[in-house]
């Protein structure tokens, strides 16, 4: 049996969702009698300790979406990837549901990917028969609500602390109490410019690259600009706000690989347009502040190979 993954929740983004679905004791997906009751803890801190609650005891959120068929479901059906149901008007897309029969002797988890009036799209297919009218779609996922001020707090380190939720739940055959681990991270940051980006100011470059390669070397542009950036005392935040952080890594990315295929004259170019939008993003010179070959964790690239190299 699989240990599941401890849920995600980001540092310094304020209260969040931690959303958790139960299965009953022959492991089928179940919808609690009412909504759980729960507790955030920080179980690096020993039962007694005053530390180690983080809220009181409270009541989730019960999704209580719920409607019966329209049409019947199955891997028979002309689109098993596909539910109508009598009435979507509470069936939001991104959320997981529990598809059942009306004995309760077929059920499964269905997750909806869109939807389009009573029509919903579903990410996997649906396993079993259900007939029209006597089969429901019913909310399942529980909502607790990971607090703010734990999430805001400068004094911890991601990844460092270990959370729990301990949820008290009613009405699953053979589950009372479960233990939900939380993980805090930091949100992913993700280049503030594209390949395409790079390619509508050299239309050369995207013939010459594409695909990872092309990707790659935005990704190494963003980061040596970052690490410019954090030399120079500019949040990283700021590499998200305007054009100006945008237009630092184009023409970051352009300069790199005009120089390691030796066009000196397009990477000078590059290069004072680089600087021009460095220096507006953080007022400092960029060849004050030049990391030389880094990545943004700070170790040296390795120059025997280079993606961008073309003969």
């Amino acid at each position: 049996m699989s240990v599941p993954k401890p849920y995600p929740v980001l540092y310094e983004e304020g209260a969040q969702d931690v959303v958790q679905v139960f299965f009953d004791k022959h492991g089928r997906p179940a919808v609690p009698s009412s909504a759980p009751s729960y507790v955030v803890r920080d179980i690096g801190y020993a039962d007694g300790d005053s530390r180690r609650d983080l809220t009181s005891s409270a009541n989730s959120t019960l999704d209580s979406a719920s409607s019966t068929l329209a049409v019947a479901a199955g891997p028979a059906s002309a689109n098993p990837l596909q539910l109508t149901v009598a009435d979507g008007t509470d069936f939001v897309a991104g959320r997981m549901y529990q598809l059942a029969t009306a004995n309760g002797g077929r059920a499964e988890l269905v997750d909806v990917l869109g939807k389009t009036g009573n029509v919903l799209e579903l990410a996997n297919q649906v396993q079993f028969s259900y007939p029209t009218t006597t089969s429901t779609l019913k909310g399942v996922e529980c909502r607790a609500t990971f607090p703010s001020a734990v999430a805001n707090d400068t004094n911890r380190v991601p990844g460092d602390d270990v959370f729990a939720v301990d949820w008290d739940v009613e009405g699953v055959d053979g589950v009372s109490l479960v233990r939900q681990l939380v993980v805090m991270r930091r949100r992913d940051r993700v280049p503030c410019a594209t390949f395409a980006d790079v390619a509508s100011v050299d239309r050369d470059l995207g013939v010459k690259l594409r695909g990872r390669d092309g990707d790659e070397l935005v990704l190494q542009a963003y980061k040596e600009v970052m690490a410019q950036a954090r030399a120079a005392n500019v949040p990283a935040e700021e590499l998200y706000i305007g054009d100006d952080g945008k237009l630092a890594v184009v023409y970051y990315a352009l300069e790199t690989f005009y120089s390691l295929n030796k066009q000196a004259s397009q990477a000078e170019w590059a290069r004072e347009r680089f600087e021009k939008y460095f220096t507006a993003l953080t007022g400092i010179s960029a060849d004050s502040v030049r990391v030389s070959e880094a990545t943004d964790a700070g170790e040296p690239v390795d120059q025997a190979y280079h993606p961008f190299t073309r003969a």
